[in-house]
Order: structure tokens, then C-alpha cells, then sequence
């Protein structure tokens, strides 16, 4: 079997370098990448001796900056603080909540992640365009969204007067963007600033500022040369990276390319499949990168795609338990030996399919790689601190001194909840019962309180009505499920409430750090949000 593009870059490097790696920085895509370029060395070379650095782009440019990289929460916390000052500085007075600001400030950080990896510039970007002509002038835009534009600026209707924007119309959202746009461009600075006086910083801002000190010849490379591996497109950041230092002789660069990729390289071969039309597309990036530094040191790895038959079985199942065990029956059908199960990769094309497949696996597949995060919001356990978060918030619009009563549909959810009903499962049911048979459409928490549920669920139907009660509520349900939890030997739900509760202390502690108010349904607003875009990491 012809060798790996992995196997071929460390032939290439052992020719090229012989056994003295330590002084070399290999670069590749992705954490994963580092995994197997590891095991290639250790493969080609077959002995011990002082291997390179080896690691992602991302950690390698982390690394370079020397900075701190925080959650993506605490970035929005320092934004919000940033906001505040910028939008009272032209609005004395001003004042949003931290909860309001919350997916505003997650869109904004996403934007200047964007601006700074493609080394946009900010004061064109951020400049205060007063009508079309100016975006025209300043801007290539594909046709299809000069017309989206012309429809969104005829909304607004702005006009220049005396250097000031006049709104022409009485709509708050659009009044809203004029007053943002206006700040936006303070609001990135006044960032960037702010954290990098305290020496942290977010993954675009460490991008260009690399690009930077190489450009302005402010950075000394650590290592004789870098090494990067597999790439295909680049943001404009990491091309300007890797141009520098190919220019410098302090770098190479190895591409993944099938020869379909550069028919001019092999005149007269014919390719199957249509595979030059195919190499246009497919390897655009790469073809356009490796023409462009080809008189430096940019090397291919060519591959012929046709070298060897491929083997298609496409099977249609309607549902994810049958695609799983169809998979299993594929997998038993190959005998697979435990020392062969490195070839084999399964690529799920949804990754609600994860766990079906765990369990469908094969008995005789004892040990594998996920390579993939779950995500927290498809367990049991994130469906039950979902539903008493709605509950939570529901009780907060009850006005102090009423009656407590709750909407059936959040009672219910927690009562159906297969996590809870395991701890009480024939009272959860005649609860449901009753509910159902009595026709409650508000639940009345005495009702409730007279079901004689055990102590930890119980908590559930009692929610703090103030917000002054509501962190060390949700602290002790936590410190009481995981009890629970590690009690009963319930180890991976164990690890999901883990997971849950260092979201939760993370914005408890931000909270604090900031000295930030947040409304009984802010914070579970805004923590089931944090909660939703958490993965457990195999």
C-alpha cells in the first residue's frame, strides 16, 4: 500500500532534516491532525530521539502571543463593559442590561474574531456610512446584495445634515443599528485595548497581531523553521503568516493534492471521473496557494485518486436506530481484527446519531476514538435543568404576595422527565395523573408541597421568588444531584451535571468579577444559552 500523505512529510523531513527535529515547529489544521502526525513520526522513524513541536495553528499562534485566551462568557463580560462606556459616552444616561446584551455582544465577538483573521480594515469598515454610494465606493459588492442593501437603506431613509444622521422614520430597530453603527468602531478599539493591557485576547486578535510583529519585523521565530502541514484554504491572516516566513526561508509548507489538481504537471494523462473539472473546484485553494509560492519552499504531496478501485454501497433507512444497527451488521460482516480498527472510520452525518451508534457498536470493539464533542443540550440531564429553568422563569412574573401558581406545561415537563422520574417514579406519575385528571391549568405550589416527594425533588417545585435566593438555590439542587449522582453509580450523568455545574459557577463567578445584575429571567435566559452550545468532550 502506497504511503500516507502524513508518511510522506516525515520521509521528506527525515531526508531533509535526518534526525535533528527539536529545533523545528510543525504546524497543522487541527488538534486531531497532531494526533496522527505524531504517530506517523513515530511510525517512519521507529526509534527514540528528540521530536519537534508539533501542534495546531490555533495553539501554535496562542503560543506566539503569549496572552490568555478566555471563555467565550468572559469575552462577552469585558465587552459589555466596553459597551457601556462607549454608548454613555455619546448617550450620558444610557443604560441596557447585561442580559439584553448578551446575544448582541456573542454576534459582535464572532464579528471581530472575522474582521481580525481576514485583516479587515476597521476604519473603513467601522467608518460612518451615511448612504449607499459611500458602501459602492468602498466596497466590491456582488450585485444580489447591493440590491439587499438598497432595500434595507430605503427603509431607513437617512439623510446628511451638518455632518449629523437624521432619521427619517420612527422605527426603533433602525434607529437602534444608526446609534450602534455609529460606536462600533470605538467599541473594537476600546476592546482590544482593554484586553490586551491585561494581557488576554481572543483567537482573530492573536492572528493579526502575529501578522503584525512579523510584518513590522517586531517578532523573533523561536524555531528554525516551521513546518506547516495540510492546509487548504487560509484566512487572509494565516496566508499572510505563511507568506512572510516562506519569504524569509523560515518555513515550508506541504499541500494534500491529488494530481487532478495540476493537469500542466502531467501532460497527456487522462483523469477518470471528470476529475480535472472536479480539481478546479475541490482544490481551488491549494492550486491557487502553490502556484503562488511555488518558487519558495511550497510542496506537494500528489496523490492519484484512480490508483485504486473504490467501492460504493449507498443503503437508505428511515430512522437513526436502523442506521446504527445497519452499520453494526456492516461492521460484523468484516471480522475486524482489534489492530486493524485504525483504518476504519465511521463519519456521522448528524451528530444526534452518536449514541445510537455507541451502543450498536459491535461487542468485540472494546475500544475507539471519538473525535467528536456531544453536544450537553441532547441529554436528559440538560432537559431537566431546561424545564425547571422555564419554571424558574414563570415564577418570577408572579407578583410578590400571590398566590403561587404554575402553568401545568412546566410542571409536567419536569414530572415526564426520565432523570426525575427515576428518583420517584411511582409518585411522579400519580402527580402527572392527578394534574392531568383534575384539568390544572395552574398548578398551585401548595398542591404541590403536599405530594410528599422525596427532599431532592421536592426542590424542584420550589423555586426562590427573589433574586437574591436564586444562586444558592441552584448551587445546592447541583451539589445535591451530583450526591445523588455519584451515590446511585450513575457515572455518566455524573459527568454531564459536572459539566453543568462549571457553566453554572463560571457565571455565577462572572457575576461577581463584574458586579453584574441579572433579573431572575436573565440569568436563566442567558444560562440555558450558555448551557446550549456546551460539548462533552470524549
Amino acid at each position: 500500500m502506497a504511503a500516507g500523505f502524513l508518511d510522506q512529510v516525515v520521509m521528506d523531513l527525515r531526508r531533509q532534516h535526518g534526525d535533528r527535529l527539536e529545533d523545528l515547529c510543525v504546524v497543522l489544521p487541527s488538534r486531531r491532525a497532531v494526533v496522527f502526525f505524531r504517530e506517523a513520526l513515530a511510525r517512519i522513524y521507529g526509534k527514540t530521539l528528540w521530536a519537534p513541536q508539533i501542534m495546531s495553528i490555533q495553539d501554535a499562534i496562542r503560543q506566539q502571543s503569549g496572552w490568555q485566551f478566555p471563555e467565550p462568557l468572559r469575552l462577552n463580560f469585558e465587552l459589555y463593559q466596553v459597551y457601556l462606556q462607549e454608548m454613555q459616552a455619546v448617550n450620558p444616561g444610557w443604560y441596557e442590561p447585561f442580559e439584553k446584551f448578551y446575544p448582541w455582544g456573542e454576534m459582535l465577538i464572532r464579528d471581530f474574531d472575522e474582521v481580525d483573521k481576514y485583516c479587515v480594515d476597521t476604519s473603513k469598515l467601522f467608518s460612518n456610512i451615511k448612504d449607499l454610494r459611500e458602501i459602492e465606493l468602498q466596497f466590491e459588492l456582488p450585485p444580489e446584495d447591493l440590491e439587499a442593501l438598497q432595500q434595507f437603506w430605503s427603509s431607513i431613509r437617512v439623510i446628511q445634515q451638518d455632518d449629523s444622521i437624521q432619521q427619517e422614520t420612527s422605527s426603533e430597530v433602525q434607529q437602534a443599528f444608526l446609534r450602534i453603527w455609529a460606536i462600533l468602531g470605538p467599541v473594537y478599539e476600546a476592546f482590544r485595548t482593554s484586553l490586551k493591557d491585561r494581557f488576554m485576547g481572543y483567537d482573530g486578535m492573536a492572528y493579526r497581531h502575529l501578522v503584525e510583529q512579523l510584518e513590522s519585523g517586531g517578532f523573533i521565530l523561536p524555531f528554525r523553521q516551521l513546518i506547516f502541514v495540510g492546509f487548504n484554504a487560509l484566512s487572509v491572516a494565516e496566508e499572510r503568516i505563511i507568506a512572510h516566513l516562506l519569504k524569509k526561508e523560515q518555513a515550508v509548507v506541504y499541500w494534500d493534492a491529488a494530481k487532478a489538481f495540476f493537469p500542466e504537471l502531467f501532460p497527456g494523462e487522462t483523469t477518470h471521473w471528470g476529475l480535472k473539472a472536479l480539481g478546479e473546484e475541490s482544490g481551488r485553494f491549494v492550486r491557487e496557494f502553490h502556484l503562488k509560492w511555488q518558487h519558495l519552499s511550497s510542496r506537494l504531496i500528489l496523490q492519484e485518486l484512480s490508483d485504486h478501485p473504490k467501492t460504493i454501497h449507498l443503503t437508505g433507512l428511515p430512522s437513526q436506530v436502523s442506521q446504527a444497527h445497519h452499520l453494526s451488521e456492516l461492521l460484523q460482516g468484516r471480522s475486524i481484527q482489534p489492530k486493524e480498527l485504525r483504518q476504519y472510520a465511521i463519519v456521522l452525518g448528524d451528530e444526534d446519531l452518536l449514541f445510537p451508534v455507541l451502543y450498536a457498536l459491535p461487542d468485540a470493539i472494546s475500544r475507539l476514538n471519538i473525535t467528536m464533542g456531544f453536544p450537553l443540550r441532547q441529554t436528559v440531564i440538560y432537559q431537566l435543568i431546561y424545564a425547571l429553568c422555564q419554571l424558574i422563569r414563570k415564577s418570577a412574573e408572579i407578583p410578590p404576595g400571590e398566590e403561587r401558581l404554575f402553568p401545568y406545561q412546566e410542571i409536567l415537563a419536569l414530572l415526564d422527565n426520565p432523570y426525575l422520574q427515576q428518583m420517584a417514579p411511582q409518585k411522579a406519575m400519580a402527580v402527572r395523573r392527578a394534574i392531568v385528571q383534575r384539568n390544572l391549568l395552574l398548578v398551585p405550589e401548595q398542591f404541590l408541597e403536599h405530594q410528599q416527594f422525596p427532599a431532592l425533588v421536592a426542590q424542584f417545585f420550589t423555586p426562590p421568588s427573589r433574586e437574591s435566593e436564586l444562586l444558592t438555590y441552584i448551587q445546592e439542587l447541583f451539589d445535591q444531584l451530583l450526591k445523588e449522582a455519584e451515590e446511585k453509580g450513575y457515572t455518566l450523568e455524573a459527568e454531564y451535571l459536572f459539566h453543568l455545574f462549571t457553566q453554572f459557577n463560571q457565571l455565577a463567578d462572572m457575576l461577581v468579577v463584574y458586579n453584574t445584575h441579572l433579573s431572575i429571567k436573565g440569568f436563566a435566559d442567558i444560562f440555558l444559552e450558555v448551557l446550549k452550545k456546551s460539548r462533552i468532550p470524549f
